[in-house]
């Protein structure tokens, strides 16, 4: 009996390891992303202080950020954790200083902060490949 009592348990939490950092994240998934003619600039700001903040108004610059994003928008995961401390963030304005986007840049990774219809924030966190991640911090000058 105790041994079968040692079996179940061990078989038990097998299951619990497998499951619970399946749970953690949900499937992969794209997000929304601004439409291209919307953004009106792009304000990039870097974590020391936030003393270091520029803005991107070049059309061809915000161009090929947002068309690199759509391109490679797959594999977002939403968590119940919260995002470890961005290096950076990026923000895409819309008219009316609004943020039609957010992106907190970490060393592998991307976070993400939408908004739908309702109102309701909905954060994303993306680990893309070490091109594309490149690439965006190119775009962007981020050096993080």
């Amino acid at each position: 009996m105790r041994n079968h009592m040692h079996t179940y348990r061990h078989t038990l939490l097998l299951l619990l390891s497998l499951w619970f950092p399946l749970a953690a994240c949900s499937s992969s998934q794209s997000v929304s992303l601004p439409a291209l003619g919307t953004v009106i600039e792009i304000v990039v700001t870097a974590k020391t202080n936030g003393q270091n903040k520029r803005t991107i108004q070049n059309r061809a610059v915000i161009e090929r950020v947002l068309k690199l994003l759509n391109e490679n928008n797959r594999g977002w995961d939403t968590s119940w954790h919260t995002f470890p401390t961005p290096a950076g963030s990026v923000h895409f304005m819309g008219e009316n200083n609004t943020v039609l986007f957010s992106l907190w840049f970490g060393p592998n990774w991307l976070g993400a902060a939408t908004t739908n219809q309702q109102g309701k924030r909905n954060n994303y966190l993306w680990s893309p490949s070490p091109d594309v991640m490149r690439e965006v911090r190119q775009l962007l000058a981020i050096n993080a």
